[in-house]
């Protein structure tokens, strides 16, 4: 865990690690924080979703040990690859190699439902993110280059985004923006794809790096 500077004015400055959480056994592949910023997950190859309470600024670093572990989520049976956090309530997404997303209760660590590709029995989701600008919908990318939208209530399929002309591999990134009807997923074909996820269209899609996207995000206070 990390505390940021709280002044924008400096170009650079050093930042020191505030804490440490232990615990994995197995590599972490993926964090998020909840809305409240008093609980943080982590998952990867050991299966579980860690929680965690964020460690206050003030604390001392020098203290007693303490883990700051407040629970796990079990259920997925292999690799967990994704998490999303949802703005506004204690809802926590995951994204696994076992084929399913899972939607939890992480205040009580409990699962509500999974879900898996609509219409693939071996496509496998990589990375998950809730419909920031309409929260009662989450999107789910898979590896077969596909991505769909969900009913966060039911679980249902409500929507299938359009592929490319030349879609080709996987998507390994996924962000969608806060206050405008835009998604974005990075390919393992080097493109980025922008959506309306109004009409699941594509708007814009480009090469943008030499090699395989692993990660996006947009700025929540503008158009970046």
């Amino acid at each position: 865990l990390w505390h940021l500077p709280q002044s924008s004015k400096k170009t650079s400055f050093d930042v020191e690690a505030a804490w440490t959480y232990r615990g994995h056994t197995q590599p972490v592949y993926a964090v998020a924080v909840s809305h409240t910023n008093d609980a943080c997950f982590s998952a990867g190859a050991d299966l579980d979703i860690f929680s965690w309470r964020v460690v206050p600024q003030d604390v001392d670093k020098f203290c007693a040990y303490s883990s700051y572990a407040a629970g796990r989520l079990s259920g997925h049976t292999d690799v967990v690859w994704s998490l999303a956090a949802h703005p506004s309530a204690s809802l926590l997404l995951s994204a696994s190699a076992d084929g399913t997303c899972r939607l939890w209760d992480a205040a009580n660590s409990k699962q509500l439902f999974s879900v898996s590709h609509p219409a693939s029995k071996s496509a496998s989701p990589t990375c998950v993110d809730f419909l920031r600008s309409d929260t009662s919908k989450f999107l789910a990318s898979f590896d077969d280059g596909t991505t769909h939208v969900f009913d966060v209530s039911t679980g249902k399929a409500v929507m299938t985004f359009q592929q490319a002309p030349l879609d080709d591999g996987a998507v390994f990134a996924l962000a969608t923006h806060a206050t405008v009807n835009a998604a974005v997923t990075g390919h393992q074909d080097k493109h980025l794809r922008y959506y309306d996820t109004l009409s699941g269209e594509v708007v814009y899609s480009t090469v943008a790096h030499e090699d395989i996207i692993t990660s996006v995000d947009f700025d929540p206070n503008g158009l970046h």
